[in-house]
């Protein structure tokens, strides 16, 4: 399922998706080099280290976790990031669900900052065991 009906304010972000989120999605890859060299700057002055905390971790992690997941997007093309993003978006596995041929557990996280609890109990309820 697209990300954005995942996540918590997923009604001002689909809301976003066309008007504002695509084209900053495609200014992303046009701009690409420049993009990396503010995220190089933003890794070595710390801010990547705190939007990285706020978007991806409940608030219990060390900051070697935080250095080594902000320390991606560094090395990641934003192009490629961007890219990634729009097949994201495309991505719909809702009607997968119900064909699973093995055992699912889902297991919804109260502080999970990209899938809200609401989505992954839906989530589980799709799923036929």
């Amino acid at each position: 399922m697209n990300p954005l009906h995942t996540m918590p304010w997923s009604a001002l972000l689909v809301a976003l998706q066309k008007p504002l989120i695509e084209p900053l999605l495609y200014l992303q890859i046009a701009l690409s080099p420049v993009v990396w060299l503010m995220n190089l700057l933003s890794y070595l002055n710390g801010s990547l280290h705190s939007s990285t905390a706020q978007s991806g971790f409940a608030g219990g992690e060390t900051r070697q976790q935080l250095d080594f997941v902000a320390a991606y997007s560094v090395q990641d093309s934003p192009a490629v990031l961007a890219r990634g993003s729009f097949g994201m978006l495309a991505y719909d596995a809702r009607a997968a669900l119900p064909t699973l041929a093995i055992p699912t557990l889902v297991i919804p996280g109260e502080q999970d900052p990209v899938t809200s609890p609401e989505a992954s109990r839906t989530i589980a309820a799709s799923a036929p065991g």
